[in-house]
């Protein structure tokens, strides 16, 4: 489906409190649509021909990627606005998109061979009830797919508790591996990296400081992402298209320095 024949305006309301992400549209940050890519990319080698769990699919592109070699996907989200788009926008025949809570799935146990979850337990308010949700209802043997932000290079109140205002707690390696190891087996943490250009755009100490204050009053998500672009850009000499032309890597290992911390694991 072509950009001119999709009609954005119901969802457009969830642009006024976060980076949303929808491909080729202009309020969306397309640099962090590249950056979910990547990662739906890599985990599509790990569900080929499986029938697999896009949870908290948001507006659904994620799941279409992973239909390229699935054999079944099935989207979930809370926002019935969002299920109704990606329902008209991605119409692929093995992709069913329903509305649903993550954290209690009305799904049978063990009817997915794959469980994949891209920037979703930093935003619910219970994040272990929905790991043990996506662990009733993986089959033995099923893999599990979770990519999260990464706690080291996020912003943080004097509490210790993130800036974000729509993220309820963020994850370091250490208790995202417990987490992941208290339910799974063979349990592997992966980073997804900063190439040179994206590492000066991301951590430039001036535009952080920057991005920090507009955080912390809550003004952020106010401005157009056309402007702050444009501002990071001349902060740090760095285009947007050029960090999305360069990529990113996914390595093996939890960095310091990662965007986000994937974790993988088998349920036994």
């Amino acid at each position: 489906m072509g950009l001119d024949s999709v009609d954005f305006r119901p969802i457009e309301k969830f642009f006024d409190n976060i980076d949303f992400l929808v491909p080729g549209h202009e309020r969306s940050s397309q640099y962090m649509v590249a950056i979910h890519r990547e990662f739906y990319g890599w985990a599509s080698q790990w569900v080929g021909g499986k029938v697999v769990l896009d949870a908290g699919c948001g507006e659904g592109f994620g799941s279409a990627m992973l239909a390229e070699g699935a054999a079944q996907v099935v989207g979930i989200d809370l926002k019935p606005e969002l299920v109704m788009h990606a329902r008209r926008r991605y119409a692929l025949p093995n992709v069913r998109f329903e509305a649903m809570d993550c954290e209690a799935m009305g799904l049978a146990p063990g009817s997915f061979e794959a469980v994949v979850c891209d920037e979703l337990i930093e935003h619910l308010s219970d994040y272990r009830a929905f790991m043990n949700e996506a662990q009733r209802v993986l089959a033995p043997g099923g893999v599990f797919v979770c990519a999260t932000t990464n706690a080291g290079i996020g912003f943080t109140s004097a509490d210790g508790s993130p800036m974000n205002r729509n993220h309820h707690r963020e994850f370091g390696p250490r208790r995202f591996r417990r987490e992941l190891e208290q339910r799974y087996h063979h349990v592997r943490l992966f980073s997804e990296c900063l190439r040179p250009r994206t590492a000066k755009y991301v951590l430039h100490d001036r535009a952080r400081w920057v991005e920090r204050v507009l955080v912390g009053l809550g003004v952020k998500h106010k401005i157009p992402i056309g402007w702050r672009n444009f501002i990071r850009e001349r902060m740090t000499g760095v285009k947007v298209q050029d960090l999305i032309d360069e990529g990113f890597e996914i390595v093996e290992g939890a960095r310091s320095d990662s965007l986000y911390l994937i974790g993988m694991g088998i349920k036994a």
